[in-house]
Parts: structure tokens; sequence; C-alpha cells
């Protein structure tokens, strides 16, 4: 059986008056932010995790290089070596992506 415009507007304007009611309770409201916070520190935390770990990542791409390079100084590899070339480039993509990363 089909509903008449005017009960329809009823039925509508009494479930947004209930939900507008129930948005505005302070409790309700208070549980809203509380867990918004929460949310917000779990991503404030798994962001400083992140972010260390890739700094960790960057410093131990950053030692490499330095070894490479000083293998070079101290005559114990060649400049030339393949090895050493595509390791040094390896290491260099790595500190790269690393800096890119937000």
């Amino acid at each position: 059986m089909p509903r008449s415009a005017d009960a329809e507007d009823r039925l509508d304007a009494a479930v947004a008056g209930e939900g507008a009611k129930r948005v505005l309770e302070l409790s309700y409201l208070g549980e809203m932010l509380e867990d918004y916070l929460k949310a917000a520190a779990e991503r404030g935390d798994q962001s400083k995790e992140k972010l260390s770990k890739l700094r960790h990542a960057q410093r131990d791409a950053e030692a490499g290089i330095i070894r490479l390079l000083e293998f070079v100084e101290e005559s114990i590899m060649e400049a030339e070596d393949s090895a050493m070339r595509e390791r040094l480039i390896e290491l260099r993509k790595l500190t790269m992506d690393k800096t890119k990363t937000p």
C-alpha cells in the first residue's frame, strides 16, 4: 500500500529529529571525540615508528656507501670493480628512495 507524501515527510522529520538529538547528546559527542583522539594517536604512533624505520634504513645505506668508498680509498677495492659499482648504485637508490618516502 503506497504511503502518502505527508506521511513520508513526517517519518523523515521524525527520523531526522531523533538522529539530530542523538548526535547532539554530550555523551555521544564525547564518545565520538574520544574515539577520534584514540585513532589520531594511533596514526601518530604508526607514523613515528615508520619514520624511525626509514631513518634507520637510510643510515644503514649511507654507512654502506661510506664503507665502499673507504675500500676504494684504501685500495681494497678498485673503483672500476663492477660488483662494487653495482652495490654503490643499489645503496644510492636506497638512500634516494628513503628521502622521497613521506
